[in-house]
């Protein structure tokens, strides 16, 4: 009845049968089991009885020896038919969790996460801080989705699935479309590191991957444009970059948002008369929006504007939409 033994299983009940004969049945505990704390709960039989009790088990509990030794038999607990024996998971066990850290540092690779908290800063000191070539501005962290995180995407891709009814080269692209593992944490690290504990100095989790890329003094335009490219930063406006891009296209939503090297989003904010643009940042990319078609083809307009940086959850959330 629990995952800290190697083998749990439901038992053939035995007369005589004790808590040590059922965890070496069972395989014996694994390395996380708790030996303080081992539970049997027991069925509620009173055939006598003639009135309502609320109690439905009886429980007792127990700490077992390391190698399982048998107490003498006037000490042995012994079982009964359907008895339900828990080993829990100790709390004093833990796994090494591991951060990656690559490029522009001293000493890139894999680090153990040593105590519950550690940040960003603590990590970057730990690989001995950055080279000179490092563009710290352009410092991005991508997560490991976890298996629920996982399941949740899933399981809103194919409610998208269901409610569309595609059909087609919708359904092609739907059963084409793959739910990346990795996903990026938009985060100010040049903060982090000014300001140890910060807001932006955050706590990382097993399986962070944190990338030190040198400058890139190049802008990417996507999307709904004539001609998508790359070109060198010089400081103008979004403006400018998409006209280098050949500018809108007819079917283009002119409301572009950028995505920073560091995994931030800015969008283009609308008032009454006028448009306030993002900011332009090397290394960053301008994505054009495609208005959403209701021919049946939105979900190919969706995919044909996504691109290697675009975030997963930009992608999921396009997708539902076009299930709405």
């Amino acid at each position: 009845r629990s995952s800290d033994l190697n083998a749990p299983q439901t038992l053939d009940y035995r007369d005589g049968m004790t808590v040590e004969d059922v965890i070496v049945l069972c395989g014996g505990l694994r390395e996380s089991a708790s030996r303080a704390r081992v539970e049997v709960a027991r069925r509620i039989k009173d055939p006598t009885s003639t009135s309502y009790s609320p109690r439905q088990a009886e429980t007792f509990l127990f700490d077992i020896s390391e190698d399982l030794a048998i107490a003498p038999a006037d000490k042995r607990f012994v079982l009964q038919p359907f008895d339900e024996v828990y080993v829990r998971r100790s709390p004093g066990y833990s796994e090494q969790q591991r951060v990656a850290v690559t490029g522009e540092v001293l000493y890139g690779g894999e680090y153990v996460l040593a105590t519950a908290g550690e940040r960003i800063s603590d990590v970057i000191k730990k690989a001995g801080g950055f080279t000179p070539e490092a563009y710290v501005k352009g410092v991005s962290v991508k997560r490991k989705l976890t298996g629920d995180e996982l399941a949740q995407v899933e399981s809103m891709l194919k409610m998208a699935r269901d409610s569309r009814n595609t059909t087609g080269r919708d359904s092609m692209a739907f059963e084409n479309l793959e739910v990346q593992d990795f996903y990026a944490v938009g985060v100010d690290v040049a903060a982090a590191i000014q300001n140890p504990g910060g807001n932006d100095d955050i706590i990382l989790r097993d399986g962070d991957q944190i990338l030190v890329p040198k400058y890139t003094g190049t802008v990417k335009i996507s999307g709904a444009v004539n001609y998508p490219n790359s070109v060198a930063y010089d400081k103008k406006n979004v403006k400018s970059y998409i006209a280098q891009a050949g500018w809108y296209k007819q079917s283009a939503r002119r409301r572009p948002f950028v995505i920073y090297m560091n995994g931030k989003v800015a969008s283009t904010r609308t008032g009454f008369f006028s448009r306030r643009y993002p900011k332009v940042e090397p290394g960053c990319e301008i994505v054009v929006p495609q208005k959403m078609e209701r021919n049946g083809r939105g979900l190919q307009n969706v995919m044909g504007m996504m691109t290697s940086t675009a975030s997963l959850a930009a992608m999921v959330a396009s997708v539902i939409n076009l299930a709405k």
